[in-house]
């Protein structure tokens, strides 16, 4: 096990005894974290599969006794096979679209994810969960080895690490955006360089190289080409070796991402460098970084429970995994027991005694943000505390106090308090103890800062299009949880206030979400602010032969195929239970561009507002058929 020259915990212990610092039931298997991290986007159909590499899609016969074990061993098998798969090697010039299609070659089946989440669930139901027989970040810096970096060598990326459950995306965009924006007034990276930003982000909306930007603007198609075949190149030169070791042959689809967004930002030379974590923190594909120059944990809440955990403390410990030691370490206001995990966390293992976590100030009122919605006050706030330990702009931390609430702090940022049942319980003296209120020695933001919130754009988030062509304004913001739908309809009904005509609602969840708990902020909204229809959609964009019906940035093999839209029904039923809305108002429907156009035939030319939501995929889709282009 490498040991880092900076002393850093997680990589001077083995793994075992890392491992061992989170309580048992926080433990992962690292195979479920690899296959479910982050798979790309929405398209359910795929080009039949050729004969020769049908069986890199197929896991060997159950067994009675199969466990995550044997499918870790399926899964090394199936990536040996595919390793191999479409990279024409004899071409002088390989394209983007080359690249897309070694890129899916890489996902995990649908099939296989299945298994695995059943294997992990019978594994907790008998207590045989205990971890995996390989952890996921020391496969990461296997494969960053083949391509030849060590975790070290990124420390020159000036790196700031995000993590969170909603609002993570947001906040790095805002990161960004003020990191740029203060390069413009003459700031310098912590190393004294002059600052180029890079950003890591997922999903993507339309296409992959939207995850990597190099100052704010996504990756040339040819650029991402050429850096993406040079990762391929390097981990083809080394397979090998490394199969001869018991080691995989290539990663799966996020986990290459992330591989290929280090190759570029090293060969780009960017200083400072905003990671996006995918799930979680802790075993996450991102969390091979050894000494970022911040880390920061956004609103917390309950997603991806096969994998985090079903309880908040589960969740918040396995977010708080990206805390480093002698690296600030910030969170927004969270829940009492999310608090008290992070806080236990950061003392008992990354951190040496006595270091604290930060709890970002809030923004002066009249700060302006370029992305919508309330909510985003609190991005913000991080984004700022963020950039301003980057840029090595001076805070004083208070004490926090004993009165101190969620709800209370909460409200401190947003300027009253949340709309929702948030929590109310005072922080106890433990968690106090190891928190502290980061306050800027100014309530004056600096120009840079300033500047860099309000030029702060993050598309699909919040976001309102003019579709000129069906009388439409679309209201798209991707909220895949209960607490981002409840920021969602309220900054929709602020927002749609002064709208012409009848309102509308499309909706989409994936991966097997409950559509009742994620409908019912929604139901509340319609409640108070009626819908005059509901339509139920998949993220298709349009018909096949309508158009351009996808392109390769969009296949998806990692969910079965529903030609009868059972999951738009289930949804649809939800629906009818809690908004008590008549079922001749809802339509369940094969595509957005459907969606879409029924509403425009029920409006009969009149102008109507559209809030497009739930899943990210599916506001993808929706930008896709408004023409919106990559931004």
């Amino acid at each position: 096990m490498p040991t880092t020259s900076t002393g850093t915990l997680r990589f001077a212990l083995p793994v075992s005894a890392r491992l061992a610092l989170l309580p048992a039931r926080c433990r992962l298997p690292a195979a479920l974290i690899a296959a479910t991290t982050n798979a790309p986007r929405f398209r359910p159909a795929a080009p039949p599969v050729p004969a020769s590499r049908r069986s890199c899609c197929t896991l060997p016969p159950p067994t009675n006794k199969t466990n995550l074990r044997s499918i870790s061993r399926s899964r090394t098998t199936m990536s040996t096979l595919s390793a191999t798969s479409p990279a024409p090697a004899a071409r002088t010039t390989r394209t983007y679209r080359d690249a897309l299609s070694a890129l899916n070659s890489l996902q995990t089946n649908a099939a296989t994810l299945d298994q695995l989440r059943r294997a992990k669930a019978a594994a907790v139901a008998n207590g045989t969960h205990a971890g995996a027989p390989r952890v996921s970040i020391d496969e990461m810096i296997e494969f960053l080895a083949r391509i030849g970096y060590q975790p070290d060598d990124l420390n020159v990326l000036g790196l700031v690490h995000v993590t969170g459950t909603k609002g993570k995306g947001s906040t790095a965009a805002l990161t960004e955006s003020v990191l740029r924006h203060a390069a413009l007034h003459g700031a310098r990276s912590p190393s004294g360089k002059p600052i180029k930003t890079g950003l890591y982000s997922s999903p993507h909306l339309l296409q992959v190289r939207e995850r990597i930007r190099i100052n704010g603007v996504p990756l040339a198609q040819d650029m991402f080409a050429k850096y993406f075949f040079e990762v391929w190149d390097r981990l083809d030169a080394t397979m090998p070796a490394a199969l001869a070791k018991g080691q995989l042959a290539k990663p799966q689809y996020f986990r290459y991402m992330t591989l290929l967004a280090f190759h570029v930002f090293m060969q780009e030379q960017t200083t400072a460098t905003v990671l996006e974590v995918g799930i979680g923190g802790l075993h996450d594909s991102t969390n091979l970084i050894t000494k970022p120059v911040a880390t920061g944990i956004t609103s917390l809440g309950f997603d991806h429970m096969a994998v985090l955990g079903t309880t908040l403390p589960e969740i918040a410990a396995q977010k708080a995994g990206i805390f480093k030691r002698d690296c600030p370490a910030y969170t927004v206001p969270q829940p009492a027991e999310a608090m008290a995990a992070i806080v236990q966390y950061a003392t008992t293992a990354a951190h040496p005694a006595g270091n604290t976590v930060r709890i970002t100030a809030p923004l002066p009122a009249d700060a302006k943000i370029g992305l919508r919605g309330r909510h985003q006050r609190i991005n913000a706030a991080l984004a700022v505390a963020l950039a301003q330990s980057y840029l090595g702009q001076a805070s004083v931390t208070m004490p926090v106090t004993a009165d101190a609430t969620f709800r209370a702090l909460a409200a401190a940022h947003l300027g009253s308090a949340p709309s929702t049942d948030d929590d109310a319980i005072t922080l106890d003296a433990a968690t106090r103890a190891g928190l502290v209120a980061a306050v800027p020695t100014s309530s004056a933001l600096t120009p840079a800062i300033t500047e860099g919130l309000a030029a702060a754009r993050w598309p699909g988030r919040a976001e309102i299009v003019r579709d000129t062509s069906r009388n439409l304004t679309v209201y798209a913001d991707g909220a895949h949880t209960r607490e981002s739908l409840a920021a969602c309809t309220a900054w929709f009904a602020d927002e749609s206030t002064t709208a012409k005509g009848a309102r509308h609602l499309v909706f989409n969840v994936t991966h097997a979400r409950s559509g009742a708990t994620l409908l019912a902020p929604v139901a509340a909204l319609h409640a108070k602010m009626p819908f005059t229809s509901a339509t139920f959609s998949t993220n298709t964009p349009r018909p096949v032969g309508d158009g351009e019906a996808g392109s390769a940035d969009t296949t998806d093999l990692t969910s079965f195929p529903d030609p009868e839209l059972k999951q738009q029904q289930a949804l649809r039923d939800a629906w009818l239970e809690l908004s008590g809305m008549d079922v001749k108002r809802t339509r369940v429907v094969p595509t957005v561009k459907d969606a879409l156009d029924g509403i425009a035939a029920e409006s009969k030319g009149q102008e109507a507002a559209v809030l497009v939501t739930g899943s990210l995929y599916l506001v993808g889709a929706t930008l896709d058929v408004l023409g919106v282009p990559v931004r």
